[in-house]
């Protein structure tokens, strides 16, 4: 049964204020008001290409710009509506053309003819809309909008036609007058925003002053290629024009599920891995926007993109893409053209590849990280630094154990011992270094990678003989007594290379039992490698692969120098404390070590000592 209060409901309509609106939209929708430029080439390219759809490509399309100071004209010759239409698509605010009976839902149109048409309320407070259809027997109308929010409609005869469309057989005008007090419509200023969004349209796009000659805009006019179609030449002058520099190298890109077609530019010059790279992108060959941020993933910083998509669908806006599954599935094709192209680079063409790891070397590791086609790539082709020279992450792991170190620092305390001992240690100081070796202990569980330090490796270095080590004591304690303030311990050993004389440890090892143990067992000559691979052993079976360091730091003197043996028979002299403390200073910056004053004051008084004495 329904109730009588059931009977008497009455469906009723929201009331819109228009005015409203169109604020609410130039607050929040559009980038600016410039956008009604685009919004009025969208339509008219829309109407242009459901004509030749109509007329079999017959008629060449054309959007004429007649600019007048307070007066804007738009004439395309385009399909044209009748008076059922023109009510329908004009007045029905976000009446979207894909849902039009002209079959528009192929990737051939742009725009939504009521959101799209809204936006020129931004600058007049009427528009007027004369137009002439290409429906046999449908009479030309006149559709007036106001930004109060009423519109009529009138069926026209021919002679009340604006004189530009009374010449066509279809199409339509559309007359724009500025708002009262505003500047108007600036010739100039037109003509540059028309090139700016519509340069690449492949229709006869101009623009005029009433009483001149037409202006050609566009590729049409003056004989201009997409970028994207352009040759190699071209484009890199396009890149320097437009994007500001000289591009490293140039990547043809072609994503046809998306219809996308492009060219992406190789920075020539270091950036920022964090920083948010802007690319140009066509909408069916209008811009879209120079700002689109999302279009390549993260990683490919090093690249700025121009391009076209016929099918990426834009946001409310249309100065975005919509993130749906198209856009993502783009968005990787893109990543995987930038990808193969690194690959190609490093396979074919060593030298090129080479100076852009000069430039891009943080992007290309940041990358390896997260992705293991790329990780694959740096490990077989990026060179890194050891204490052999420049070898590759695969040419290590193939000659057995990898073993680096953590921090630059340590590497240059450990270069000259691990080099003279025939020790190859990479230097994992440099950024995303440590994070890519992580992620090769996943790829590779069955490789040796393990972490060394200067601690280990002199921690493995045998005591002096104990006869030995008693003769330089009087040489230890001359050093101790030299270094009064700096804090240090001085021991005794002997290593490799003898030309050092002694090697600063900021946390220094003491030789353990264990560790002196595995150095009369390990193979090799120096029983260096084999020392180190216990070590490691001993970490992965919960031990800590190092020897536990005194709080103090050490300084160590090589019982193998020649110059300590000459310091030992001189240790009575005056001129012993300038010399040990000019090889303390001296060790402390072949380490790279912060030196305090007392240090940097040595610094200088080693010279004066010799200098004086000498004299």
């Amino acid at each position: 049964m329904v109730s009588k209060s059931s009977e008497n409901l009455r469906e009723e309509r929201f009331r819109v204020d228009l005015g409203g609106i169109v604020e609410l939209l130039s607050r929040n929708l559009y980038s600016g008001k410039d956008v009604y430029v685009r919004e009025l080439l969208q339509n008219g390219m829309d109407a242009v290409t459901a004509a030749a759809s109509e007329t079999g490509g017959s008629v060449r399309g054309r959007v004429r710009f007649v600019v007048d100071g307070t007066t804007l004209r738009i004439t395309d010759n385009g399909i044209g509506l009748g008076e059922a239409e023109a009510k329908r698509l004009l007045a029905t605010i976000g009446g979207s053309s894909k849902r039009d009976e002209f079959g528009l839902g192929r990737s051939d149109y742009l725009g939504q003819f009521g959101i799209g048409l809204l936006s020129c309320f931004m600058v007049t407070d009427e528009i007027v809309v004369y137009s002439r259809s290409a429906r046999e027997g449908a009479r030309p109308v006149r559709w007036q909008g106001n930004a109060r929010g009423t519109w009529t409609v009138t069926e026209l005869g021919a002679a009340e036609l604006p004189a530009e469309l009374a010449r066509l057989a279809h199409g339509t005008t559309i007359v724009l007058r500025s708002l009262p007090g505003e500047r108007g419509f600036n010739y100039r200023d037109m003509r540059d925003l028309i090139e700016r969004y519509g340069e690449f349209l492949p229709i006869e796009l101009t623009v005029e002053r009433p009483g001149t000659d037409p202006e050609p805009i566009g590729a049409f006019g003056k004989g201009r290629v997409p970028v994207w179609e352009a040759s190699a030449l071209a484009q890199r002058q396009w890149c320097s024009d437009n994007f500001g520099f000289e591009p490293f190298d140039i990547i043809p890109l072609d994503v046809p599920v998306a219809g996308f077609r492009g060219t992406a530019f190789v920075l020539s010059e270091g950036a920022h891995p964090g920083r948010s790279t802007r690319h140009r992108l066509y909408l069916r060959r209008m811009l879209l926007s120079n700002k689109v941020t999302d279009l390549l993933p993260e990683w490919a910083y090093f690249v700025r993109v121009v391009g076209n998509t016929d099918y990426l669908q834009p946001t409310a806006s249309r100065d975005a893409l919509f993130e749906d599954s198209l856009l993502l599935e783009t968005r990787e094709a893109l990543g995987d053209a930038v990808r193969e192209w690194l690959a190609n680079l490093a396979q074919v063409d060593q030298y090129r590849f080479a100076r852009f790891i000069g430039l891009h070397i943080n992007g290309l590791k940041a990358l390896a990280i997260t992705d293991a086609q790329t990780r694959d790539l740096v490990v077989r082709s990026v060179p890194f630094e050891t204490t052999f020279g420049l070898n590759t992450l695969q040419d290590l792991m193939a000659d057995g154990a990898l073993r680096f170190t953590r921090t630059d620092q340590q590497y240059r305390a450990l270069l000259p011992i691990a080099a003279a001992n025939g020790l190859q240690v990479l230097n994992a100081g440099y950024a995303f270094d440590e994070e890519i070796l992580e992620q090769l202990r996943l790829d590779h569980p069955e490789q040796r990678i393990v972490e060394v330090n200067i601690n280990d490796i002199v921690g493995a270095m045998l005591p002096s003989d104990p006869v030995e080590e008693a003769r330089f004591l009087p040489l230890l304690h001359a050093c101790h007594q030299a270094l009064t303030g700096q804090g240090v311990t001085v021991i005794l050993r002997d290593f490799k290379p003898a030309t050092i004389p002694v090697l600063y440890l900021p946390q220094a090892a003491a030789a353990a039992g264990v560790v002196e143990d595995a150095a009369r067992n390990a193979p090799g000559e120096s029983g260096l490698e084999g020392i180190l691979d216990v070590l490691a052993d001993a970490a992965q079976h919960g031990g800590s692969g190092t020897v536990s360091a005194p709080d103090k730091p050490q300084l160590v003197i090589n019982g193998s120098s020649p110059l300590a043996h000459q310091l030992l028979a001189a240790v009575d002299s005056p001129l012993v404390v300038a010399a040990l403390r000019g090889l303390y200073v001296q060790a402390l910056l072949a380490g790279n070590h912060p030196m305090n004053p007392q240090a940097r004051a040595w610094a200088s008084e080693v010279y004066t000592s010799l200098i004086s004495t000498a004299l």
